[in-house]
C-alpha cells in the first residue's frame, strides 16, 4: 500500500485467521509510535497506518532555485547552469527533515545553497552550502525558528 497524501483518511486492512483456537486466542492492542496500529483478537488482527504520524518520502529533481515545500523531503539538483538557492519553508512543523543532493556532481562550479527563512536559522548561520561534487545536506526543524544540520 501507498499512501502520498497525510490527508487522505485512516487505512485500515484486516488479516483473518482460518481457524481461531480457542487455546491461543490473540487479544491485543500494540500502539506504535510512528503511527502503526495493529490490534486484535481471535478472528482477526488490525494493521492500520495513520497517515498524520508517518513521514513519507517524496523526492524532486530541480534545475534551479526553489521555495521548498513541507512535503519535499529528498531534492536532487540536477543540470543547473550556475548557483541556485533552496529557500526552506517559512512555516516549518517541528522534526520536519529535508534532504538535499547534488545529483550531477558540479556543485564546486555551480553552487547549490540552502537558505533558511526570515528570522530562522541553520545551525548558527542563515544558510548553507553544498560544496563537494555530489555532496549532500540533511537538515531538521527543531523549533524555535532552528534548523540543525544532521
Amino acid at each position: 500500500m501507498s499512501i502520498n497524501d497525510r490527508n487522505r483518511a485512516r487505512k485500515t486492512y484486516s488479516f483473518f485467521r482460518t481457524a481461531p483456537s480457542p487455546t491461543n486466542p490473540l487479544s491485543t492492542t500494540i500502539n506504535v509510535s510512528d503511527g502503526l496500529i495493529i490490534s486484535g483478537d481471535a478472528n482477526a488482527i488490525t494493521i492500520a497506518i495513520d497517515p498524520e504520524h508517518v513521514m513519507f518520502l517524496t523526492g524532486t529533481i530541480k534545475t534551479g532555485s526553489y521555495s521548498v515545500l513541507s512535503t519535499d523531503r529528498i531534492i536532487v539538483l540536477s543540470g543547473t547552469s550556475g548557483a541556485v538557492t533552496m529557500s526552506l519553508p517559512a512555516n516549518p512543523v517541528a522534526w520536519e527533515k529535508h534532504t538535499f543532493k547534488d545529483g550531477d556532481g558540479k556543485s564546486t562550479t555551480n553552487r547549490i545553497i540552502i537558505s533558511a527563512s526570515a528570522g530562522m536559522r541553520i545551525d548558527s548561520s542563515i544558510g548553507t552550502e553544498i560544496t563537494t561534487s555530489y555532496g549532500t545536506r540533511h537538515v531538521v526543524f527543531v523549533g524555535n525558528n532552528l534548523w540543525n544540520l544532521v
